[in-house]
C-alpha cells in the first residue's frame, strides 16, 4: 500500500518548467473565491511524481492515479485517509528526463465492453518508441483489489521516431465524446523545427481507435493515402501539447442554435488580458477576435463522429456548437515574447509552432506567422518575461460549483503554482471573461472533473488535491502544527503541538497524529511521542469537525532520528566551465557509521535555465559516474548551467544532500542581413535581424535564410551570405567565433518571385513547376505546391502526384497525375475572384483523358466553380468547368493527347471566352457564381471540385488573375508561356496508349492493347501522319508493325506473370513489317526504348523493339527515334496478370537487435472480387534466418532481429491464402488452409483434398480426387486441420460450438458465453443458466431447454441493418416450433431479421421453415399485420439442418441446405438492437432447439460461394462427406 507521507521538492518538467527552490516549504493556497477550499487529500515522499488522475467510468467512485516511473495506483475518493494500492507496474519505463509515463485513460465503454480495457501512454527503455499500450482490466474481489493483467499489454500505438531530443514528448491521452477514438497529443521532441514537418511525428495531435487504427478522416490518412505521412495524425504544430480536454456544451431546446463559427478556430482569439494585467503588464490582442483560419479546415466535419455521438444523447435537445478538442500547448523559452496557448483543434490544423505563439497575427511573429495558414488560439496570455507554463484542466460542467463557474475552463500554470479560468458563452463557446482562481496550488501536473463534481488535481510532488466547494461551511483550518526538535538520537522524544479553527462557534474537532513508525496513531492536539529506532518519519496530522466529517490535512512534519551520513561532491569544482562534447567526471565520497555501498549514493543531473530547470538524469547509483556535454538539443543561451546533485541515504533511511552547479564557455555570435530587419532560422526558429546568439563553445547550431523575406513591405530574395552561397548550413561554434558576424544578403525581387510574369497586375495565384514544389524526401511524390503570390498554396494530396524533373514543355519540370485517385488541393483559399467577378486563368497543361475537372476552384454546387480541363462528353474537348452541364463551355477543340498547351478561360463582364495556344476556340455570355465561402470550397489540381472525377494530365504552369486581360496583355502572356514551355519540336508527334496501362494488373482473360498516335496540325514542322508507323513488341519478342495510328491489338489470353510493352511511333521506311505474335516461350523483359533497341542484346526474346530478322532490326534500331529530326515518342509499359491477390517485394531497413512493423501489404493489391488484404491472410513460404515474425493481436506483422551485423541481409518469402481462406476461416476454428497456386505451360490439372479430421475417437478421413484436363494450368490444393488461427473478414457474426475455446461454459456443462470468432467480437452472454454445452456429443452444439437464451447486447456494430443484403447461416436441430431460434434487431414491427420454424400444419413431428422475422409487436392485432414469412417445405424434428436466409436487392430468399424453399419480398427495416440465439426477440420465447454454428455475411453470398459454404458447413458440423462437384465448381 501507498501510504501518505511527506510533499517532496520533485519537479515534472512540461517542456518550461517551474522554478524550484531546494528547501523551500509548501505554502498554503490563496483562493481567491469563498467557500471554495483546496485540500490535500494525499502526499508522498519522492521520486514519486504524479503525472494524472482517470476515474472509473462505472460510477464506483474508484480512480487510478499515475507515477511517472510507471506504476498505477489505484484509490476511492470516499476513503479517508485516501489509500492508494498497486494497481500496474510497468518495469521497462525510460524516465529520464521529460520522458516517462505521461498519461492513462480508461475505456468510456468500460462497464459495457467483454474486456474492461485501460490505456497507458509511456516510453519503454527498449524499443526506444514512445507508446501506447492497452491492458486488461482484471476486476478483484475486495475494495481496491482490482488489477491490470501485465501480460495483456497490447501495444495499439508507438512512434517511430524514437527519442531524437531530451524534452517535449506531450502528452495527454483521452476518448472523443463518441467513445471509440482516442487522441493523443505530443510535442517536438526539442526539435522545434520538426513541428513543421508533417513527414515526423513531432508536435502532434492523434486520433485512432482501441485497437490503434486511423480514423479514416484523418488528416494523416487523407493527405496522402496510407503510409507516408503518419495515418494516425489528426493536426500538427505543436510545441508540447501537454494536457487536452474536450468541451461539450450543455444541450439546448431543439431549436435553430445561436450564430457560431463554423470553424471553432473563428472564436475569439481571446488574451488573458487580466493575466497580461495581473502578472505582465502586457498588452491585449483582443483585436484579433474576428480572425477565422481558412486554410486548416481539410475535415471541417472532423469530428462528426464525436460530434453525432455527444448530440444523439440528448434527445429533442441539440448542441449549440459541436464538441470540440481544446489542447493546452506549453510554449517557448524566449521569455520576452513567448506565450501560452490554448488551441481549438480541427483535423489538419497546424498550430504554427515554432513559426506563431499567441495570436496568428501576433506582431512579434509577423515575418513568419499568418491567420491563414495558422490556427488562432482560443485563448493565450504571454510570459512576458517571467516563466510560464500552461496545463489545462476541463471544462467545468458539473453541479457542485455556483453557476457562475458553469462553462468555465480550468487550467493551472505549473510554473507560476497558479489556477485560472476561462468563462465560455454557453451558446457560442467564445472566451467572455479571463480570472486568476487560485495562488500557491505547486506544480499541478493534471486536473479533472471527479464524479463528485469536485475538481482532483496530481502534482509532482507527490500529491493528490481536491477543490470543493461548501455552501453552508468550511473545513476546519490548521493554524499550528509543530514539533518541539526534529532531529536528535535514539530513543528520541518529540512534544508536537497543534491549533485549529473554524469559521462556525462551538464546533467540537478532533485531532489525529500519525507517525509512520509502525506505531499506533494518537488523538489529541498536543501529544508526546516517543522515537525508538533510527530512520526519517513523517509524521501527519489531520483535523476533523465534529458536524460535517470535513477533514483538514497539515504539511507533513519530517523527524530524523540519528546521525544521518554525510555527502561531498569531489568532482567537479562548483563553478568550473565546461564545453560541448567535454566528458564531465562526477565523483563523491560518504561518511556514515556504517559501511556504505554504491547503493547508498543517488545522483540527479539538472539543466539550469534562468529561474527554472530541465530534468536531465535522476536516479544514478554509484560513487561516481561520466557524462558527455551535448552539442545538441537544448541550447546554452541566457543563464544557463548544470547542477549536479548528490544525496547519501544510509541504511536507516536518513540521507543529506550537496550540489554543485558548472557552468557553459560561451560567447557570442551575431547575426544580421541586407537590408537589415530580415528574418533568419537559427535552431529552426525564426528571429528578426539583427541578434546576437550566445551560445556554447563547440554547439552546433542550424542556420537558415529564407528564400524569400518581405521587409517593409518589400519582397527580398536571398542572394548569399557573407561565407558561402547556401541558404542553410551548420554552424558548429568555436571560441574564435566571439563577436563574429554572419551576414546574408538579399535582392529585390518581384512579389511573386518570378521576374519572367510579363503582366503582375492583379495576379493573385501562381503556381509554377520550376518553383515551390516539395516532395518526400527521396522520392518524387509530392508533399506541397506552394503559391508564388499569396497563401493559396496546395497543401491537400489525393493519390500519388509526381514531380517529373525532366521531360516536360521544353524539357522542364511538371506534376503528373495520374487520372485514377491523384489530385492536389487546399480547403479553402483567400483572394480568388468569386461571384461574377472578373477573371483569367491560365495553364500550361497536357491532357492524357477525358474527364471533368482539371484546374478548379469554388465550390461543389452548380455554376459554383470555375476551372479549366476536358469534357467527358465528346471525349477530350476543351472545357470550362462550372460543375454542372448548363454551367459548362465545351469548345470543339479536341486536346486529349495533344501533348503540351497553354489552356486559358477569360470571363469578362458575363462573358466567357476560351483560348488554346493563345488562339479563341469558343465563347458564350454566362453568369458565373463562384463561391468561396462554404465549408466545401477548395482549389483543385488534377481532379473536379468535388474530387471525385479525376484526369490524367500533366501541369506546368497556373496563372490566375482577378480581372480579365486586354487582348494585349493575353498575347503577351501567351507570348512568354510559349517561349518557355512550347518553343520545342517534341509534342509535333504524341503517343497515348490508355490499354493496358502501366503498372496496372489485370485478371487472367482477354487483354486488348489501345494506341492512339496524334500528328499537330497547325505546325509546318509536324511529318506526314502517312510516312509513321506504329512498332509493338511484347515482352521482348518480335515486332508487330501496325500502319494504323489509331487502332488496337488483341494479346489474348497472356499468362499469369509479369508482362511488358514497347510501342514507338516510327518512321514507316524504317521499319520492315513482321505480323509475328511472340509465341509463349518468349519469357524476356524488354526495357530499351525504341532508339536504344540497336544496343539490345541479340537472340530470341532480345529487349526492345525488333523485327523477325537480323536485317530488319539493324534497320529499325538505326532510324526509329526521329524522323527529319523530330523526336517522335515511345513507350515503355510493364503490367501484370494475375488469378490471385498481386504480391510485390518489399524492402525494409530495420535496426540491429531491434523490433519492427513491416507493411508488407501497403503494395500488394486483391483483385476485383476477391476480399481485402491483411495480415492474417498471409502465409509465410521461407522464414528469416536472422530473426523472427511474429502477427500480432491486433493484426500487425513484426519482424525481430535476433542476431547478424550491420549490413547484413535478411529475406522471407510469403504469399496471401485464396479466397477460400477469407470464406471457411475464422478465429479459433483451429483450422489451416493452405494453398499454393503454380501456373506453368504442361496443360495438366490436378486436384487434391486432403482432409485429416481428428476427433475424440482420432477418426481420421482422407479423400483424394485427382482430376485430368487439357487445360492450362496445374493446381495443387491441400487442405490441413492442424490447429492455427485465422481472422475472417467477411462475416460480421461467426459463432462455432465445434470449438471449445469459443464457449465459456463450466464443468458441468453449463453456458456463461458464446464467443465471435469474426472481426466483429461480439460475446453473446448467458441470460439464464439453463443453456449447456454438449461438448462431447457427435455434433457439438449449444443446447436451449426452453427456458433460456443467449444475447448480444446492442450496439451491433458491423451486422446490416434496415433493408441492406446479408446472408445468415446456421447449423440447427428443432425439438419444437420457433419463432425465433436466431433473431437481431429491434422489437418493433419490421425491425427484426432471424431464422426459426413453424409448426407444419398438416404432418404431425415435422415443422416449417420460417426464416424471416419480421414480428415486432406484443400483441395480437399488430403480428397479424407484420406475419413472417413461412415456406411451404417441411424438415422433420430432431434432424439437423443447415438453414438459411439471404437477402439479395428487393427478395428475400429462404434455404435448407441447397434448395430454395421461399421466396419473399425485402421490406425489411432491421433495426439496431440486440442479438438473441435460442430466444425470439420479441415475444421472448424460448424454443427447445440445438445449434451447433451461426454465420452472418454483411452481403448476399453469389451462388457457387453458398453451395461452397452449405458443403463446409455439413462436413465441418455434421460429418458429411463434401460434394466434390459443388467444391471444385467454386473452386475454378
Amino acid at each position: 500500500m501507498l501510504q501518505p507521507s511527506v510533499l517532496a521538492l520533485v519537479v515534472l518538467m512540461l517542456g518550461m518548467a517551474a522554478a524550484i527552490i531546494p528547501g523551500a516549504h509548501a505554502k498554503r493556497e490563496l483562493l481567491l473565491h469563498e467557500r471554495f477550499d483546496m485540500e490535500t487529500r494525499f502526499s508522498i515522499t519522492p521520486p514519486t511524481v504524479f503525472m494524472s488522475i482517470k476515474f472509473f467510468p462505472d460510477d464506483s467512485g474508484r480512480f487510478l492515479v499515475l507515477d511517472k516511473r510507471g506504476t498505477v495506483y489505484i484509490g476511492h475518493e470516499d476513503d479517508r485517509p485516501l489509500q492508494l494500492e498497486p494497481y500496474l507496474n510497468l518495469d521497462n519505463v525510460d524516465f529520464g528526463d521529460e520522458r516517462g509515463s505521461l498519461d492513462i485513460e480508461i475505456d468510456p465503454a468500460f462497464s459495457t465492453l467483454s474486456k474492461q480495457f485501460v490505456y497507458v501512454y509511456y516510453s519503454p527503455i527498449d524499443p526506444e518508441q514512445f507508446r501506447v499500450s492497452r491492458f486488461v482490466h482484471v476486476e478483484g474481489p475486495g475494495h481496491l483489489s482490482s488489477k491490470a493483467d501485465p501480460h495483456s499489454e497490447t501495444v495499439i500505438w508507438r512512434d517511430a521516431l524514437g527519442y531524437p531530443g531530451k524534452f517535449h514528448y506531450g502528452g495527454a491521452l483521452l476518448f472523443g465524446p463518441d467513445q471509440q477514438y482516442l487522441y493523443l497529443t505530443s510535442g517536438d521532441k526539442t526539435k522545434a523545427d520538426w513541428a513543421q514537418d508533417i513527414w515526423r511525428t513531432t508536435g502532434c495531435v492523434f486520433r485512432f481507435d482501441r485497437d490503434g487504427n486511423p480514423h479514416p478522416n484523418n488528416f494523416g490518412l487523407t493527405f496522402d493515402g496510407k503510409g507516408g505521412v503518419e495515418d494516425t495524425m489528426f493536426a500538427y504544430g505543436l510545441r508540447n501539447g501537454f494536457r487536452a480536454t474536450w468541451d461539450i456544451p450543455d444541450p439546448v431546446a431543439a431549436a435553430p442554435p445561436p450564430a457560431s463559427p463554423t470553424n471553432p478556430n473563428a472564436n475569439a482569439t481571446t488574451t488573458a488580458a487580466a493575466a497580461a494585467a495581473t502578472t505582465a503588464g502586457s498588452s491585449s490582442n483582443s483585436n484579433n477576435n474576428n480572425t477565422t483560419n481558412t486554410n486548416n479546415s481539410s475535415d471541417n466535419n472532423n469530428n462528426s463522429s464525436d460530434s453525432k455521438s455527444a448530440s444523439d444523447n440528448t434527445g429533442s435537445q441539440q448542441l449549440p456548437y459541436a464538441p470540440r478538442l481544446l489542447v493546452g500547448e506549453v510554449g517557448g523559452n524566449n521569455q520576452p515574447l513567448s506565450w501560452e496557448d490554448i488551441h481549438v483543434v480541427e483535423n489538419g490544423a497546424n498550430m504554427g509552432w515554432p513559426l506563431c505563439e499567441g495570436a496568428c497575427d501576433n506582431p512579434d511573429f509577423s515575418m513568419s506567422c499568418t491567420c491563414r495558414k495558422h490556427a488562432n488560439p482560443l485563448f493565450s496570455y504571454p510570459h512576458a518575461g517571467t516563466n510560464a507554463a500552461v496545463v489545462l484542466g476541463p471544462v467545468y460542467r458539473g453541479d457542485e460549483f455556483p453557476q457562475q463557474f458553469r462553462n468555465n475552463i480550468f487550467f493551472a500554470d505549473y510554473a507560476r503554482e497558479e489556477m485560472w479560468r476561462l468563462q465560455l458563452n454557453p451558446s457560442t463557446g467564445a472566451v467572455e471573461e479571463v480570472a486568476l482562481f487560485a495562488k500557491d496550488v505547486g506544480e499541478i501536473t493534471h486536473i479533472t472533473q471527479g464524479p463528485d463534481d469536485m475538481l482532483w488535481l496530481t502534482t509532482s510532488r507527490g500529491q493528490i488535491k481536491r477543490l470543493t466547494y461548501d455552501e453552508g461551511h468550511l473545513r476546519p483550518e490548521i493554524v499550528t502544527a509543530q514539533a518541539s526538535v526534529v532531529t536528535g538520537m535514539a530513543p528520541m522524544q518529540v512534544d508536537f503541538t497543534a491549533y485549529a479553527v473554524h469559521q462556525q462557534a462551538n464546533m467540537t474537532l478532533s485531532y489525529r497524529w500519525s507517525f509512520n513508525d509502525g506505531t499506533a496513531d494518537e488523538f489529541a492536539a498536543n501529544v508526546t511521542h516517543l522515537f525508538r529506532r533510527e530512520g526519517e518519519f513523517h509524521v501527519q496530522l489531520r483535523v476533523t469537525d465534529s458536524e460535517y466529517r470535513t477533514t483538514a490535512l497539515a504539511k507533513a512534519i519530517t523527524i530524523a532520528v540519528g546521525q544521518a551520513p554525510t555527502a561531498r561532491i569531489v568532482s567537479p569544482v562548483n563553478g568550473s566551465t565546461f564545453v560541448a562534447l567535454d566528458i564531465i567526471r562526477v565523483v563523491g565520497v560518504g561518511t556514515d557509521d556504517n559501511a556504505l555501498t554504491e547503493d547508498n549514493f543517488s545522483w540527479n543531473v539538472r539543466f539550469l535555465h534562468d529561474d527554472h530547470f530541465h530534468p536531465v538524469e535522476s536516479g544514478i547509483k554509484g560513487r561516481a559516474f561520466s557524462f558527455q556535454v551535448a552539442d545538441t538539443g537544448h541550447t546554452y543561451e541566457g543563464r544557463t548551467g548544470l547542477e549536479l546533485e548528490l544525496t547519501v541515504t544510509d541504511n536507516a533511511g536518513l540521507s543529506s544532500t550537496t550540489s554543485v552547479a558548472i557552468f557553459p564557455k560561451k560567447v557570442d555570435v551575431m547575426f544580421d542581413t541586407s537590408p537589415e530587419g530580415a528574418a533568419l532560422y537559427v535552431d529552426g526558429l525564426p528571429r528578426v535581424t539583427p541578434f546576437v546568439l550566445d551560445t556554447l563553445v563547440g554547439f552546433q547550431h542550424p542556420v537558415r535564410a529564407p528564400d524569400m523575406s518581405c521587409v517593409e513591405d518589400t519582397m527580398n530574395k536571398f542572394d548569399t551570405w557573407d561565407h558561402t552561397p547556401v541558404r542553410d548550413w551548420l554552424l558548429v561554434v568555436g571560441e574564435d567565433e566571439a563577436g563574429h558576424s554572419f551576414q546574408a544578403h538579399f535582392e529585390p525581387a518581384p512579389c511573386e518571385g518570378s521576374t519572367g510574369i510579363p503582366v503582375r497586375d492583379g495576379l493573385v495565384m501562381h503556381l509554377a513547376s520550376d518553383a515551390g514544389v516539395y516532395t518526400q524526401p527521396d522520392t518524387a511524390r509530392l508533399r506541397l505546391w506552394t503559391d508564388q503570390v499569396g497563401d493559396n498554396n496546395l497543401n491537400r494530396i489525393q493519390g500519388t502526384p509526381v514531380l517529373v524533373r525532366d521531360g516536360g514543355p521544353n524539357d522542364s519540370p511538371y506534376v503528373l497525375f495520374d487520372g485514377d485517385g491523384d489530385a492536389l488541393y487546399r480547403d479553402g483559399f483567400v483572394g480568388l475572384p468569386l461571384n461574377t467577378r472578373d477573371r483569367t486563368l491560365v495553364t500550361v497543361v497536357r491532357y492524357e483523358s477525358p474527364g471533368y475537372g482539371g484546374v478548379v476552384y469554388g465550390s461543389p454546387d452548380c455554376n459554383g466553380a470555375f476551372g479549366a480541363g476536358v469534357s467527358p462528353h465528346t471525349p477530350g474537348r476543351l472545357s470550362m468547368r462550372g460543375y454542372c452541364g448548363r454551367a459548362t463551355i465545351d469548345a470543339n477543340r479536341v486536346a486529349q493527347d495533344e501533348g503540351w498547351l497553354i489552356h486559358t478561360v477569360v470571363l469578362d463582364s458575363n462573358h466567357v471566352w476560351m483560348y488554346a495556344n493563345g488562339e479563341a476556340v469558343t465563347n458564350k455570355a454566362m453568369v458565373m457564381r463562384t463561391r468561396g465561402s462554404e465549408d466545401d470550397s477548395r482549389f483543385v489540381v488534377g481532379a473536379d471540385i468535388d474530387l471525385s472525377s479525376h484526369v490524367r494530365m500533366g501541369v506546368a504552369h497556373v496563372l490566375l488573375y482577378d480581372r480579365a486581360l486586354t487582348e494585349a496583355e493575353l498575347q503577351d502572356v501567351h507570348a512568354y508561356l510559349v517561349k518557355e514551355y512550347l518553343s520545342g519540336l517534341d509534342d509535333l508527334v504524341r503517343l497515348s496508349v490508355p490499354i493496358p496501362q502501366h503498372g496496372k494488373r489485370y485478371i487472367v482473360g482477354y487483354v486488348q492493347l489501345d494506341w492512339v498516335v496524334t500528328v499537330a496540325e497547325d505546325s509546318p514542322s509536324a511529318p506526314n501522319p502517312d510516312e509513321l508507323v506504329v512498332v509493338i513488341s511484347l515482352n521482348g519478342g518480335a515486332a508487330v508493325v501496325s500502319s494504323f495510328l489509331q487502332s488496337s491489338l488483341p494479346l489474348f489470353y497472356l499468362p499469369v506473370g509479369a508482362h511488358t510493352i514497347d510501342i514507338a511511333v516510327a518512321p514507316a521506311s524504317a521499319a520492315t513489317p513482321a505480323y509475328f505474335f511472340p509465341s509463349a516461350e518468349a519469357t524476356a523483359v524488354g526495357t530499351a526504348r525504341a532508339a536504344d533497341v540497336s544496343s539490345a542484346a541479340g537472340g530470341a526474346g532480345a529487349a526492345g523493339l525488333s523485327s523477325s530478322s537480323a536485317s530488319s532490326a539493324d534497320a529499325v534500331g538505326a532510324d526509329l527515334g526521329t524522323v527529319d529530326g523530330i523526336p517522335l515518342p515511345s513507350l515503355h509499359i510493364e503490367f501484370d496478370v494475375a488469378l490471385g491477390p498481386y504480391v510485390a517485394d518489399d524492402t525494409f531497413v530495420v535496426e540491429r537487435r531491434a523490433s519492427a512493423l513491416l507493411r508488407v501489404l501497403d503494395n500488394d493489391i486483391a483483385l476485383y472480387g476477391q476480399p481485402p488484404l491483411d495480415v492474417s491472410s498471409i502465409s509465410i513460404v521461407d522464414s528469416p534466418n536472422l530473426g523472427t515474425l511474429q502477427l500480432t493481436e491486433s493484426g500487425e506483422l513484426v519482424y525481430n532481429n535476433l542476431r547478424g551485423s550491420d549490413g547484413d541481409v535478411d529475406t522471407f518469402s510469403y504469399t496471401h491464402l485464396h479466397i477460400l481462406h477469407h470464406i471457411l476461416h475464422h478465429n479459433n476454428y483451429n483450422y489451416n488452409y493452405n494453398y499454393n497456386y503454380n501456373y506453368n505451360y504442361n496443360y495438366n490439372y490436378n486436384h487434391d483434398h486432403n482432409y485429416n479430421y481428428n476427433h475424440d475417437h482420432n477418426y481420421n478421413y482422407n479423400h483424394d480426387h485427382n482430376y485430368n484436363y487439357n487445360y492450362n494450368y496445374n493446381y495443387n490444393y491441400n487442405h490441413h486441420d492442424d490447429g492455427d488461427d485465422h481472422n475472417h473478414n467477411q462475416s460480421a457474426q461467426d459463432l462455432s460450438a465445434a470449438t471449445p475455446s469459443s464457449v465459456i461454459a463450466a464443468p458441468d456443462k453449463t453456458v456463461y458465453g458464446w464467443l465471435d470468432a469474426s472481426a466483429g467480437g461480439y460475446v453473446a452472454t448467458a441470460r439464464t443458466p439453463d443453456v449447456r454445452f454438449e461438448h462431447d456429443a457427435s455434433v457439438p452444439h449449444l443446447s436451449f431447454s426452453g427456458s433460456g437464451g443467449l444475447q448480444v447486447a446492442g450496439p451491433l456494430r458491423g451486422l446490416p441493418l434496415d433493408n441492406r443484403p446479408r446472408t445468415l447461416m446456421a447449423v440447427v436441430r428443432y425439438w419444437s416450433p420457433a419463432k425465433g431460434a436466431v433473431v437481431y434487431g429491434k422489437r418493433k414491427c419490421g425491425a427484426t431479421f432471424g431464422l426459426g420454424a413453424a409448426a407444419a400444419v398438416a404432418r404431425a413431428g415435422r415443422w416449417q421453415t420460417s426464416t424471416l422475422r419480421t414480428v415486432g409487436a406484443l400483441v395480437p392485432s399488430v403480428r397479424t399485420r407484420c406475419n413472417d414469412m413461412v415456406s411451404g417445405a417441411a424438415f422433420g424434428m430432431g434432424e439437423w439442418v443447415v438453414q438459411s436466409a439471404m437477402v439479395v436487392g428487393p427478395t428475400v430468399f429462404q434455404t435448407l441446405g441447397h434448395d430454395v424453399v421461399g421466396v419473399g419480398l425485402n421490406t425489411l427495416k432491421t433495426g439496431d438492437g440486440s442479438l438473441f440465439i435460442g430466444q425470439d426477440s420479441v415475444s421472448q420465447q424460448h424454443p427447445v432447439v440445438d445449434i451447433a454454428a451461426v454465420v452472418l455475411f454483411d452481403r448476399a453470398l453469389n451462388v457457387d460461394e453458398y453451395s461452397f459454404m452449405v458443403e463446409y458447413l455439413r462436413w465441418k458440423y455434421l460429418n458429411q462427406e463434401p460434394d466434390a462437384d459443388k467444391v471444385l465448381s467454386y473452386l475454378t
